[in-house]
């Protein structure tokens, strides 16, 4: 990209980037809030990325209207990531009688629910695809993992999804 903008909620996190990490291209908003995000709003963006986030906020179809009606106009496609409900971590968990999950997570998601949400919210699903984190360790490990994912894709830890606003007849 020649150019990437991050916005985040959290001011104290923004300005340990700025300052510590050298990172300058963030900017504090609320998309759940009603002030407009100037950053955003002031021109095109060919991507808008909500990476892992859907599944902390408490309604993610309302979440993902609001911000196409503030900021449709300058967003060209959304890329949306969710943790996958079905992922094989999860499954090996279930035959311990264990649920392992992020305290701040109110959803999982399968490719169904997520195609779901977008679909609700007025947007066309483009692509859904699963995807796996890389790991830097046992390679043979990783070999037998690749084949499993590639035969059971739907056992990946993510779900990725690119979508547009659906645009009206008339």
């Amino acid at each position: 990209a020649s150019e990437c903008l991050g916005v985040d909620i959290n001011q104290e996190g923004i300005e340990f980037l700025r300052s510590e990490m050298k990172i300058f291209n963030i900017c504090y908003g609320d998309l759940e809030g009603s002030e407009i995000i100037d950053a955003i709003s002031s021109r095109y963006w060919d991507y808008a990325v909500f990476g892992e986030v859907l599944e902390h906020i408490d309604n993610p179809v309302l979440f993902l209207r609001k911000f196409i009606f503030t900021y449709g106009d300058n967003i060209g496609s959304i890329i949306i990531t969710v943790p996958n409900a079905w992922k094989a971590s999860n499954i090996r968990l279930i035959f311990k009688g264990l649920e392992v999950i992020n305290s701040d997570h109110r959803y999982w998601f399968s490719p169904y629910t997520i195609w779901k949400v977008v679909n609700q919210a007025g947007m066309t699903v483009e692509k859904i695809q699963m995807c796996k984190f890389d790991y830097s360790g046992n390679r043979i490990r990783e070999k037998i993992r690749d084949f499993v994912l590639r035969r059971y894709p739907l056992l990946a830890e993510s779900i990725v999804v690119v979508c547009r606003q659906r645009r009206r007849a008339g």
